[in-house]
């Protein structure tokens, strides 16, 4: 927990590949820093389907309402299984600006 482990994590949030930043993102967040949400939520916004998906999964697990606007706008998704996602990581944070959106 100290601060080189959090110094390389937040390394590992520039790497090229998906998997490896979506795991030091949620690392991060379970350490308590919140830095690897914007790498987060750039890949729900611009990766492929599995990148949006994992990233979703991500920031619910993460639990901060500070996703809630990029997982909302998530829900429209033209992948099913993001949508999905980012439903689930709704839930586990807990908003309720995202029921109407999923009653749709």
């Amino acid at each position: 927990k100290g601060p080189e482990v959090t110094q390389i994590l937040q390394g590992a949030l520039d790497d090229q590949h998906h998997e490896v930043r979506v795991a030091a993102a949620k690392a991060l967040g379970k350490l308590g820093h919140l830095d690897g949400m914007s790498v987060l939520v750039a890949d729900l916004e611009q990766g492929d389907y599995i990148a949006r998906r994992d990233a979703a999964a991500a920031l619910g697990s993460i639990g901060s309402s500070n996703a809630v606007p990029a997982l909302l706008e998530g829900l429209r998704d033209r992948h099913r299984i993001v949508r999905s996602e980012c439903a689930e990581a709704l839930g586990v944070i807990g908003n309720a600006d995202a029921v109407p959106l999923m009653k749709r």
